[in-house]
């Protein structure tokens, strides 16, 4: 919910320009480089503020325009 439009969001995956070789378990690829941005930000353009709008930054990069979710794993009761 909510994603697009508020903050770019950092995810766990690093970078590369295309899908080939990602793990089809759906876990993160993790390697040297950038990370992924996700959803678009306040300031872009209305055709970026989706989910599935990609972005890059630096692992150090420091931008107003970038954020996180905090998330956590609920147990479901058996």
């Amino acid at each position: 919910c909510d994603l697009a439009g508020n903050v770019w969001e950092w995810v766990a995956d690093t970078y590369f320009p295309t899908y080939r070789g990602i793990p089809k378990d759906g876990s993160p690829m993790i390697g040297g480089g950038k990370k992924v941005l996700r959803g678009g930000s306040f300031t872009g353009d209305y055709r970026e503020l989706y989910a599935s709008t990609r972005g890059q930054l630096d692992k150090l990069g420091l931008m107003n325009v970038v954020g996180f979710r905090v998330a956590r794993t609920i147990q479901l009761e058996p």
